[in-house]
């Protein structure tokens, strides 16, 4: 009965927020979704953050990681040219100022304070971020994005059915519920839907990307998801927690929600060039 309920609320959960997402994605002006972007951005990296604090695994420089959220959005009007170097001047500011504060509290604040503050916007912002610089190519961005969250919803509904009805062999110890069937049906979902989504975009817009390429990218970025997925699935194992947090009624939290996209993006931003 549980199960059920939990069954229900995830999906309740997409079907109201997807489509307010999807909207964003179309209508919204660059200005609207660097905030969007930004917004999510904090949440996300609080939960992370929170994570760490809250089960005394380390006592991060919060403010200093949601001031990387809105810089690093901000920063998109920047010339594309200077864009990236921005990004690491940014980084390394951060950098200098958690040395500053490791050093005026005598070493209060620990290396290791320092290092999950860090990754923590380099995990975060720096990655999400590639949401508004891909949606702002184009004139394929949107198709992009939307390509994204298709294939992504897809991988996500084929693992957890076909994980739930013929699991049997364990992924990894790290996320002992994973199982080897599920993370092949999360391949085939993804490569299901992407294929669906780039017929219709085909025939519709008139457009002629190459199934076999859009393939080959769908496999990788599935693989690089289910990573990414794992890795977050790590860090809440390190730190003695199911959720990030209970933000997202049966989904967790919005690090649960988007820690394969987190991966996904940056890495489809580098291959869709390739095409």
């Amino acid at each position: 009965m549980e199960k059920s309920k939990n069954f229900i609320a995830r999906y309740l959960t997409i079907l109201i927020g997807a489509p307010l997402v999807i909207l964003l994605f179309i209508y919204a002006n660059q200005l609207v979704m660097n905030i969007f972007v930004s917004i999510i951005s904090i949440i996300t990296l609080h939960e992370y953050y929170e994570c760490f604090k809250r089960t005394g695994k380390a006592n991060p420089t919060q403010w200093v990681g949601y001031l990387n959220c809105i810089l690093i959005t901000i920063l998109q009007f920047v010339d594309k040219e200077k864009l990236y170097a921005a990004m690491l001047i940014v980084l390394a500011i951060s950098m200098l100022i958690l040395f500053i504060e490791q050093i005026a509290t005598a070493g209060k604040k620990t290396i290791v304070d320092i290092m999950v503050t860090i990754f923590g916007i380099a995990y975060v912002p720096f990655l999400l971020v590639f949401f508004t610089i891909l949606r702002a190519r184009q004139p394929m961005g949107l198709i992009y994005i939307a390509y994204i969250f298709t294939s992504a919803w897809g991988s996500d509904t084929f693992a957890y059915l076909i994980g739930k009805k013929f699991g049997k062999h364990k992924l990894t110890p790290i996320s002992p519920k994973k199982t080897v069937e599920g993370a092949i049906g999360g391949i085939v979902g993804a490569l299901f839907f992407s294929l669906i989504y780039t017929i219709l975009i085909n025939n519709v817009m008139s457009l002629s990307i190459n199934y076999l390429h859009i393939s080959i990218v769908t496999i990788v970025l599935a693989i690089i998801g289910e990573i990414g997925d794992l890795a977050a699935s790590g860090i809440k194992r390190y730190c003695g927690i199911k959720d990030f947090s209970d933000l997202l009624p049966g989904h967790g939290g919005m690090l649960d929600r988007i820690d394969s996209l987190l991966l996904i993006t940056p890495f489809a931003y580098i291959l869709f060039g390739m095409l």
